[in-house]
Order: structure tokens, then C-alpha cells, then sequence
């Protein structure tokens, strides 16, 4: 079996570069490689889970929510109606992180973002929460965010 990693550029929708690798879990070590393929200026990336490392991202998310306060200009919210489906987003950015220093601050992190989700399935009668953290270089609104999680 062929594994290869791909960047996808959502707008045009095509993909500009791939990575074989010899197995699934060489991911971590081929996402460096491929991102040295792209000319990524001006670029946003969104990677999944397995681009940041487990426990660091842990560290990070477990301590930066803590102080979080929010505020018109770091958080966003929707609700719509999606088939048979009620959903409603949150979007919470993190922009003050000097709680974070030394070994839990990725170089150039600008944003820690919390995006939590809670679908109302009708036809189930029942609902489902998500939640999901990103980390970002980027300087963006909270509404960006939201809408860039969605394109991912």
C-alpha cells in the first residue's frame, strides 16, 4: 500500500505537492518536508492533529483556556440549520499568551483557538458536542477562524 501526504489548496482545489511515505506513521516526520515543497508566503495552513505533538499541545491548550475572558473582539458565533441538522459554533481566540513561555510556546505563535460545535441531530432527537484546538501564526478574527475550520 501507497501512503502519500498531500497539500490541498482549498480555493483552487487541487493539490501542489504530495510525500510518499513508507508508512502511515511517518507523517510527522514527512509534514516538514512537504511544507519545504510549498511557498507557503501569505498562506494560511491548517494541518490535522497529527501535525503538533501530543503533549506539548496538551500543555498548551490545558493552561491557556484558563484565562481566557472573553470579549467582542475574540469571539464568534453561528447558528444554522444544515439538512436535518441544528448547528452552533464557537469561536474563542487566545491572542494574550504571555502565560506561555519556554518549552510550551511554538516559535511565531500568534493565536490559540477553540472552536466548540454542538449539532442537534432532529431525526435523532439527540446532541452531539465537539471541540477542537488549533494553534496559529496568523493574527485572525475570531469569524476568519471560524470560517477557515470549516474550509479544512
Amino acid at each position: 500500500m501507497i501512503h502519500l501526504l498531500s497539500a490541498y489548496l482549498v480555493d483552487q482545489q487541487c493539490i501542489p505537492a504530495q510525500k510518499k511515505m513508507s508508512e502511515k506513521s511517518d507523517e510527522i516526520t514527512a509534514i516538514p518536508m512537504l511544507l519545504e515543497m510549498l511557498d507557503l508566503k501569505g498562506a494560511v495552513v491548517s494541518i490535522d492533529a497529527m501535525g503538533c505533538q501530543k503533549e506539548i499541545a496538551e500543555k498548551i491548550i490545558e493552561r491557556a483556556f484558563l484565562v481566557y475572558r472573553k470579549t467582542a473582539d475574540n469571539y464568534y458565533s453561528t447558528t444554522e440549520i444544515n439538512g436535518s441538522r441544528v448547528e452552533k459554533r464557537e469561536c474563542m481566540i487566545m491572542n494574550d499568551l504571555p502565560h506561555l513561555s519556554g518549552e510550551y510556546r511554538w516559535r511565531g505563535l500568534k493565536q490559540i483557538v477553540k472552536i466548540e460545535t454542538q449539532s442537534y441531530l432532529k431525526s435523532e432527537g439527540r446532541t452531539r458536542n465537539e471541540t477542537r484546538y488549533y494553534i496559529t501564526s496568523c493574527q485572525v478574527s475570531a469569524q476568519r477562524c471560524l470560517q477557515l475550520s470549516r474550509k479544512h
